[in-house]
Parts: C-alpha cells; sequence; structure tokens
C-alpha cells in the first residue's frame, strides 16, 4: 500500500523486531510511522515489549495498557 500512496501514516500494532524491515522500506515511501505495543505485566520490563530495532526505526510510540484502553472505550 506504501508503493500505492494509499495513506500518511501506518500504525503497527506489534513489538516483534522482524517488522523492523518492513519498516524501514516503509519509511523510505516517506510514510509516517507508529508503534503501539501492550505494556508489560508487572514481571516484565518495558523494554521486553519491543524490540530494540523496532524502536529505532518507529516514529512514535503508543503504549497499551489497561489505562490507556479504558480511554478508548
Amino acid at each position: 500500500m506504501a508503493y500505492e500512496n494509499a495513506y500518511d501514516t501506518c500504525i503497527l500494532v506489534s513489538g516483534d523486531g522482524d517488522f523492523a524491515y518492513v519498516i524501514e522500506a516503509v519509511k523510505r515511501k516517506g510514510k509516517h510511522v507508529e508503534n503501539a505495543y501492550f505494556w508489560p505485566r508487572k514481571n516484565r520490563q518495558a523494554r521486553h515489549c519491543a524490540s530494540w530495532h523496532l524502536r529505532q526505526v518507529c516514529d512514535k510510540f503508543i503504549f497499551l495498557n489497561s489505562q490507556f484502553l479504558k480511554c478508548c472505550f
């Protein structure tokens, strides 16, 4: 879709670093990319919820915790 210029902003809902290469390709087409991922459980640290490489290539981050989701519904 980036090649068809069908959107301006992409929102990826994942913390998987395998998407980093795709995001880099989309950004080369001039697109803005936001990354939304779930906040960790109490026994996990935030750095484990989104890969380092993914955090390097995205323009904005949205933490999807229960407080954020309550505001949406």
